[in-house]
């Protein structure tokens, strides 16, 4: 199961603010060549995905007696890749578009998103701190997107590291 947005800039909020993964493998055999790089060091990427709305179980619709995510997740299974649109059970689900892929065979990569250039965007490592600020001024940063107590802190946390928007107002 993947987990993905329908809203584009939640999903460059996430990719900028994502931190590389360890090189598996190859780490251990050099650990200290190449340990998992700086956060700053590496492209971001957003992937936009055509989903067919036959591909779709939608769990926030309809009248039918609700299933559970379970009971769901079997409905999917066996149709190659689906997408689980979950019920808005939480607000973090909301406010990230939350949806999830099925995979048929989940060791097997699904390259289809990957095969049209136009279908996605990098964002250089160098501009991944430029990014982050400008989707904060639009509204789209951690208090809103986890809606907690750890989203506040996130936010804060962020805010003082970077000297944005602190201070008195008026």
């Amino acid at each position: 199961m993947l987990d993905w947005s329908r809203n584009p800039l939640v999903a460059a909020y996430f990719a900028v603010t994502g931190s590389p993964k360890p090189l598996a493998g190859l780490v251990q055999q050099f650990p200290k060549a190449l340990a998992t790089p700086e956060r700053n060091a590496v492209d971001a990427q957003v992937i936009a995905t055509l989903v067919a709305p036959g591909n779709v179980l939608d769990q926030g619709v309809g009248l039918a007696m609700p299933k559970t995510f379970r009971d769901a997740f079997d409905d999917l299974t066996g149709r190659g890749v689906s997408f689980l649109m979950p019920r808005s059970i939480s607000p973090r689900i909301v406010a990230q578009g939350g949806l999830f892929s099925v995979h048929e065979d989940p060791l097997t990569p699904w390259e289809r998103p990957t095969r049209n250039p136009g279908h996605s965007f990098v964002i250089p490592a160098r501009a991944r701190s430029y990014f982050e600020s400008r989707l904060y001024s639009l509204g789209v940063e951690p208090q809103y997107l986890m809606s907690g107590l750890d989203g506040l802190c996130a936010r804060l946390k962020w805010q003082i590291e970077r000297r944005v928007g602190l201070g008195a107002i008026g």
